[in-house]
């Protein structure tokens, strides 16, 4: 059974590639999973927005859920829109 320890590192892990994949290059938010797909910020400005986007994006057959939930925090963080967890 791994320690604590090693779960926190697989974790944090998980998180910095979290970070890679979801990011912000200029203008826009890059998800690169199997390529870089690219979202303009402007597009993003609304949660109705985000929101089109998830149901979008749901139907990527390279979307996983941990990718789409890092869009979403990154899409309202860069765009000053509250996230409810």
């Amino acid at each position: 059974m791994p320690s604590n320890e090693e779960i926190f590192e697989k974790y944090t892990k998980r998180l910095e590639e979290l970070e890679r994949i979801v990011s912000i290059k200029d203008d826009h938010i890059v998800i690169n999973v199997c390529y870089e797909y690219n979202i303009s910020l402007s597009d993003c400005r609304t949660h109705q927005q985000i929101l089109s986007w998830v149901h979008h994006l749901c139907e990527k057959t390279w979307m996983a859920p941990e990718v789409l939930e890092k869009f979403i925090e990154v899409a309202c963080r860069a765009n000053g829109l509250e996230l409810k967890k």
